[in-house]
């Protein structure tokens, strides 16, 4: 009886062991999976920043252009109204 249960103990043992090594072969797959995506996401906030600072730089070429715009509306207004006080 007793070398049933030593058997016995030793098959569970053994199931174990081979549990552990599952586990330990998961942990260094989506340890390998965790790392791919954390350099993919430092790609995406890379490009992210990219991408707003280019947007605040033409934020402010379209503002400076539309202000040169409103000051040559501005100046061409002026220009006919002179025209229009010469040849009166």
């Amino acid at each position: 009886m007793l070398c049933g249960q030593i058997a016995e103990v030793q098959r569970m043992l053994d199931l174990s062991r081979e549990h552990v090594a599952t586990l330990v072969e998961m942990h260094a797959e989506v340890s390998r999976e965790r790392d791919t995506l954390r350099v993919q996401l430092n790609a995406a906030n890379t490009r992210i920043s990219d991408c707003l600072r280019q947007a605040g730089e033409d934020w402010a070429k379209i503002n400076t252009l539309q202000r040169i715009s409103a000051q040559n509306d501005y100046l061409r207004q002026e220009c006919d109204e002179l025209r229009r006080q010469i040849s009166e």
